[in-house]
Formats: C-alpha cells, sequence, structure tokens
C-alpha cells in the first residue's frame, strides 16, 4: 500500500512540474488572453466610432452645401415647366352646353388598327408572308403595298430576321414586285407571277 501512495505523490508532483514550467510559461493564463482580446477589440470598436460620427458630420456638411443649388434649379424647372404647360381647351355642345368628349382622336386611332389589320391580311396574299411577317412587316412600317414594293430585299430580310432565327431563310426577292403589282391592282400580272414561282 505504501508503494501506491508513493506512486499518487509522485504523479502529483511530475503533473505540477509540467504545468508550471511548462504549460503555463508557454500558453498563459487563458482568462487573462481573452480578457486582453476583448479589451483591444472595445479599443477599436471606439476607433470605429469615432470614424462614423467624423464622416456623418462630412456628409451632412455636404448636403447643406448643395441644398440651395437644388432649391434654385428646381425653382427654376418648376417655373419653366408652368409656362409649357396649357390648359386644356373644353369643348361645350352648342345645344346643352355641358362639356363633349373628343372621340375624334379615339376614332382616328382605332380606324388606323383596323386599317394596319386589314393589310396585314392583304400582305398575307404575298407569297411567303404568313400572319407572323405580315405583323412584323406592318410593325416595321410597311403598312402600304407600295412601301413594300419600294423596298429593298436586304431591308426586308433584316426586317423579318426580328421574327426569329427560322424566317432568315425565306426567299423575299420577289415580294417587292409582287406588292408592285398588287398596288396596280394588277391582279392578272400578279397571279402570273405567282405561277411562274411556283413552277
Amino acid at each position: 500500500m505504501g508503494l501506491f501512495v508513493l506512486g499518487i505523490l509522485f504523479g502529483w508532483l511530475v503533473e505540477w512540474l509540467f504545468y508550471n514550467f511548462y504549460w503555463k510559461p508557454n500558453h498563459g493564463n487563458s482568462a487573462s488572453s481573452s480578457d486582453g482580446e476583448v479589451m483591444g477589440l472595445k479599443q477599436q470598436l471606439a476607433e470605429k466610432s469615432t470614424e462614423i460620427v467624423t464622416l456623418k458630420s462630412k456628409i451632412s456638411a455636404a448636403v447643406t452645401d448643395v441644398k440651395p443649388k437644388l432649391k434654385k434649379s428646381t425653382v427654376k424647372k418648376a417655373t419653366a415647366d408652368a409656362a409649357v404647360k396649357k390648359k386644356p381647351v373644353i369643348k361645350k355642345s352648342i345645344a346643352t352646353g355641358s362639356p363633349v368628349k373628343n372621340t375624334s382622336a379615339k376614332k382616328k386611332v382605332v380606324a388606323k388598327k383596323s386599317k394596319t389589320l386589314s393589310f396585314e391580311k392583304e400582305m398575307q396574299k404575298i407569297s411567303g408572308i404568313g400572319p407572323k411577317l405580315s405583323s412584323t412587316l406592318a410593325a416595321s412600317g410597311f403598312d402600304n403595298f407600295k412601301k413594300l414594293a419600294d423596298a429593298k430585299p436586304d431591308d426586308l430580310k433584316k426586317v423579318i430576321s426580328r421574327s426569329g432565327t427560322k424566317y432568315a431563310m425565306i426567299d423575299v426577292s420577289s415580294w417587292p414586285e409582287q406588292a408592285g403589282y398588287l398596288d396596280k391592282g394588277d391582279s392578272a400580272g400578279f397571279e402570273k407571277l405567282l405561277g411562274s414561282l411556283k413552277n
């Protein structure tokens, strides 16, 4: 039993020596080192806070310098806008004296849309032009056969390429000639040309 107690005492001695002469000098007290880190971080935080306050004051000074300049230019713009704007003229009915709605502008827009839609259908008479290409051509400004007849095939190729890559291979070389016959109202010449294209 004496040897057992002597072994325990010897183990404690070795542990004490290891801790005091090796561990403590190399690793230090972990609580004191973390306190040092916390103090260092608090100091950095205080420095950054003073930087933030300094930058905020610079920004507010810059904004106060700019505000008078903005107010002057805003006033000039507002007076210019007021000079340009005019009150709308309200027409009154002669019989009732009540305001009359301007429906002629709406009628013109509707008429133009219906004219464009009807021409899109007319344009589909030309060999190679279907609904998609006719709407693309109409949207690009080809709203009558005269314009289509005067167009160059390269320009037509550029326009129809907007409809997709599958339309890039379409032969448009005869379209101006076909449109020329349709513009003149020469249905016999148009039919003859179509017959020659199909052969």
